[in-house]
């Protein structure tokens, strides 16, 4: 399990800035350059060699079914590339 106390660490910042960013999977994100709306499945660890203990996003296409199209990408990445609409209020 990923706790907010390893995801500060990752991120470099606080809990109370973790608290700021709801990971739920009720909330849609939206990409920043394309307005594309995806649907947060899953926060998980990289376990490959080179790359061991990334935190990565898998997430889908909002709307779509999520056996087909899958994407994963490394959560800092991911906060750079998107945004929670709950954020933006």
């Amino acid at each position: 399990m990923i706790t907010r106390q390893k995801l500060a660490e990752y991120l470099n910042t606080s809990i109370d800035d973790i608290r700021k960013i709801d990971f739920r999977r009720a909330y849609d994100w939206v990409h920043k350059k394309t307005g594309n709306l995806y649907t947060l499945d899953d926060l998980v660890i990289d376990t490959t060699n080179s790359t061991e203990g990334r935190i990565m996003v898998i997430y889908h296409l909002a709307g779509t079914r999520r056996d087909f199209d899958l994407y994963v990408r490394e959560l800092k990445e991911f906060l750079e590339k998107f945004e929670c609409p709950k954020e933006r209020i």
